[in-house]
């Protein structure tokens, strides 16, 4: 881990804090007049709320764009300070329950199994961290890296699963706007009345259906997150289904079926990966009898159609 993440990580650990909020290409890129709640990813509306609730936040911004002078002018702006400390390698404001470090450099993605390299390995141990000592923690990245392949590799290697999707919250958008300009208005953490987290991207089948319908937001999340999953696993699939037809090697790779499996190997898989996810789409009431029949017969039928146009039905059905 680099020097400056193990000297946050200190600062970190010796806070008081029931929530962490980590951000990742959080710089005002605006003047502080253009500012608004829809893009100010310093304190975020859904950090707002939890201050107004008296909860105490300890807030970790990554950012090589980052400037002390700007930073001291928005916070007396917005959040009058108590008191600055310049760390050298950050620059610390504390205010009444809330402190806010902000750290001039990049946060770097490199490996997601967070080789020496990677300062993934930073948020392993705020995750590990945050756990033990029962407290939450919210990753959002503004700089349009998707960190749910972190997140689910991460999740894959911890024993207590349920604290882990109880208390850390990868992306407020859940997969639907993770980029620069995430609308902070629209988006925030889904909640219980206990305040853990819904954290339907980690959930198993059966959890997932019974959260549909507790929240017509979290219904819309879910929605899209699965529809893109649709399209990808059907694209990803079909071109090696497609490619093997030709006698040629797969270009995507799975870790269900090697590089030369047969078509018919590659379609059992994607018609069941389809089937699976339409339980999902069912429940969410998106699928009706019509969608139904049409989508068996390109199952039943498939081999019936031209590749591109079954490819091109398939697509539209949920």
């Amino acid at each position: 881990m680099q020097s400056h993440l193990s000297e946050i990580l200190q600062q970190w650990v010796s806070a008081n804090k029931q929530y962490t909020y980590v951000g990742i290409g959080s710089a005002i890129n605006c003047s502080l007049e253009q500012l608004n709640e829809k893009n100010d990813q310093i304190v975020p509306v859904f950090i707002r709320n939890l201050l107004a609730e008296k909860k105490s936040v300890f807030s970790i911004h990554f950012d090589p764009f980052f400037k002390v002078d700007v930073m001291k002018e928005y916070f007396k702006e917005r959040h009058p300070m108590m008191e600055f400390k310049d760390l050298g390698f950050a620059w610390l404001f504390f205010f009444v329950g809330h402190t806010v470090l902000i750290c001039p450099k990049a946060f770097e993605h490199k490996q997601i199994d967070h080789d020496v390299g990677s300062d993934d390995l930073f948020l392993l141990e705020l995750i590990r961290h945050s756990i033990a000592s029962e407290s939450k923690m919210i990753l959002q990245e503004y700089t349009g890296f998707d960190t749910i392949c972190i997140l689910k590799k991460v999740f894959a290697e911890f024993n207590d699963k349920r604290r882990f999707k109880e208390n850390i919250l990868f992306d407020i958008s859940y997969g639907a706007d993770c980029g620069c300009q995430t609308d902070l208005t629209r988006y925030g953490p889904l909640t219980k009345r206990n305040g853990e987290f819904y954290n339907f991207l980690l959930y198993s089948e059966s959890e997932l259906l019974a959260v549909i319908g507790k929240d017509p937001m979290m219904d819309t999340l879910i929605y899209g997150y699965f529809k893109k999953k649709w399209i990808q696993v059907l694209n990803d699939n079909h071109v090696n289904y497609r490619r093997r037809l030709k006698g040629e090697d797969c270009l995507f790779r799975s870790d269900v079926y090697d590089a030369r499996a047969s078509p018919s190997i590659i379609m059992e898989y994607l018609q069941n990966q389809l089937v699976q996810m339409m339980v999902i789409f069912h429940r969410l009431g998106s699928i009706d009898e019509a969608k139904e029949k049409e989508f068996n017969a390109l199952l039943d039928g498939f081999a019936e159609w031209d590749v591109y146009k079954w490819y091109s039905a398939t697509a539209q059905i949920p």
